[in-house]
């Protein structure tokens, strides 16, 4: 049996153009919502590691307050409820994240229209253990209500001697 008689979809590329081509090949192999054309990573980052060089968007957050500087925070890491307190305690975190998920929210849509596949969003702050791991982890939030597949990554939290630490132990107890 021929390969062509097996098939269930058959294109014929002859006068098709590339963003065309794309178009059908996501309406047959992807899921119904134009949304799930399009994976999300939010990346944290710390700046003093230099920026990561795949983002298409890159925010800084080192303008808000440093958890770093209160010997009460320093030990611990955005991930942490302490921390996630303290940064979005601040009113220009507040209206720094909407601004950022009007944006995002604006611009996603344009992206996927052009036929961008993947979008990588980076989040910096000085170390890329406090600041930015709340607001990246609230971004992936945000972003997770209205799109299918995001995924949040912390670049740097290795680099973080207490997060490390934890991870070390919770893979013993594993």
């Amino acid at each position: 049996m021929r390969i062509k008689e097996m098939t269930t979809d058959v294109i014929d590329t002859t006068n098709i153009e590339q963003l065309e081509l794309k178009d059908m090949l996501y309406q047959m192999l992807s899921a119904e919502k134009s949304e799930a054309k399009m994976s999300i990573l939010v990346q944290s980052f710390g700046f003093k590691y230099g920026m990561p060089v795949d983002c298409d968007n890159v925010v800084d957050v080192r303008f808000i307050p440093n958890p770093y500087y209160d010997p009460v925070l320093k030990p611990f890491c955005g991930l942490d409820k302490e921390v996630v307190d303290y940064v979005m305690s601040y009113n220009e975190t507040k209206e720094f994240i909407e601004k950022i998920r009007e944006l995002l929210l604006f611009a996603i849509p344009y992206y996927i229209r052009e036929g961008k596949v993947r979008l990588n969003i980076g989040v910096g702050c000085t170390g890329g253990r406090h600041r930015s791991v709340a607001i990246a982890e609230e971004l992936g939030e945000i972003l997770k209500e209205k799109y299918l597949d995001v995924t949040v990554f912390h670049r740097d939290l290795e680099n973080d001697t207490v997060t490390g630490r934890r991870k070390k132990e919770k893979n013993a107890k594993s």
